[in-house]
């Protein structure tokens, strides 16, 4: 099994998103991009990662 870092899977227009989700300071997060961005990929897995039950392994690729 291969590691990767979450600016690999994320795309960089994101990653200011990534960062802000642990922000006390910042209640709203707009995150702008038309379709295909990566919007809803970004939030779920600030969703998943954040959760009570954190995992490091989210899901896998079939080749």
């Amino acid at each position: 099994m291969s590691k990767k870092q979450i600016d690999e899977i994320l795309p960089p227009a994101f990653h200011q998103v990534w960062l802000a989700r642990k922000c006390e300071s910042i209640l709203k997060i707009v995150c702008k991009g038309g379709r295909g961005s990566g919007k809803s990929t970004d939030i779920s897995i600030c969703i998943v990662m954040d959760g009570p039950y954190s995992v490091s392994y989210y899901g896998s690729l079939y080749t």
